[in-house]
């Protein structure tokens, strides 16, 4: 009796048909309704347009500035922070009147604001952007300068949205807010603020698999062996779409491509983590003649043991889901025989 070793983790693949979604961690984030607790100067108003905020901070107020520090695990590669930023009253961008933003005591930009009439312009701060040293940053103004949030009529407001991208960032992030101005009838408010962290997804395949009793376990013609591909993430999702698992089949086998185990489908799906993804009618399933990785993909198998199947292609739909907690996993079930 001839024995074959069965290699069964060869060539197992997983492609993205986009890039996935990088893991995301809330590091922090606060709309100020409820009051502005750990903030170094937490000072907290509300207007009629956008509710409560961090500040005002204005000459006269207890600080013109207010510092928070965010801790960042190992794993983040990136960090986004964003902000509303309230530019409030009679600003004069073109006398001094500035915003500034610090992280860990480096000054990422500090940028002048102008009201309506000064230096002649219209009020409406232009979009902004830069880069200092690990940080991207942009200023975009979200209204334009002819609301009023309540705090001096004579003067029109106006409300910019701050996006701060730090690129492999240190194990904390001390955010200061600085308003660099001097009349008591200019100020500063935050608002909506979220400190993001990114990391990639860490993704795993996995393979395995068992020989038939009726051959007591050894790899013979006409055994049958089950094997089973784990997708396992640690992400808090991959895009609907993105995912597709690739296996080219070990010489000296065929693929069972009827109803397997009264799945009505050649591949059993089971889902042990509420994950998100559904699998695998036919429409989700592809078969290649071809052991090239680019296949085609476009063969037409017999519906049963099928040796020239040499690839199968499973692409489930979905966005892969996950929580800070929980680890997504998915397994999918398929059946050879040893010829």
């Amino acid at each position: 009796m001839k024995l074959r070793l069965l290699v069964v983790a060869i060539l197992l693949q997983l492609l993205f048909a986009a890039a996935p979604a990088r893991a995301q961690l809330v590091i922090y984030q606060d709309d100020f309704n409820a009051g502005a607790s750990g903030w170094s100067s937490n000072t907290n108003e509300s207007n009629p347009i956008t509710g409560g905020f961090l500040g005002r901070f204005r000459p006269g107020s207890p600080s013109l500035s207010t510092s928070r520090t965010f801790g960042v695990p190992p794993s983040i590669e990136t960090v986004v922070i964003e902000f509303d930023f309230l530019e409030i009253d009679s600003w004069d961008g073109d006398q001094g009147d500035e915003f500034a933003v610090n992280i860990n005591g480096t000054q990422i930009f500090s940028l002048p604001f102008l009201h309506e009439g000064r230096a002649g312009t219209d009020g409406n701060d232009a979009a902004r952007s830069g880069t200092t040293g690990n940080v991207n940053w942009s200023v975009n103004p979200t209204t334009d300068n002819t609301i009023v949030l309540g705090f001096t009529s004579r003067w029109n407001d106006q409300i910019h949205r701050v996006r701060l991208q730090i690129i492999s960032p240190p194990p904390s992030l001390a955010l200061t807010l600085i308003a660099d101005i001097d009349q008591s009838d200019e100020a500063v408010g935050i608002d909506n603020i979220s400190v993001i962290g990114y990391a990639a997804p860490v993704v795993t395949l996995a393979k395995t698999s068992s020989i038939s009793a009726a051959t007591n376990g050894f790899p013979i013609p006409g055994a049958e062996v089950s094997y089973v591909v784990t997708l396992t993430s640690n992400g808090e999702q991959l895009d609907d779409g993105s995912i597709i698992i690739t296996d080219l089949l070990p010489a000296e086998t065929s693929l069972f491509t009827g109803d397997l185990g009264g799945s009505g489908s050649p591949v059993i799906f089971r889902d042990t983590s509420s994950s998100g993804l559904t699998c695998c009618t036919s429409g989700q399933i592809s078969y290649s003649t071809s052991t090239s990785p680019a296949g085609p993909f476009n063969y037409t198998p017999n519906g049963a043991f099928d040796p020239n199947v040499r690839q199968i292609r499973i692409a489930p739909s979905g966005a892969m889901r996950n929580s800070s907690a929980i680890t997504s996993e998915v397994e999918f079930e398929m059946l050879t025989r040893i010829e």
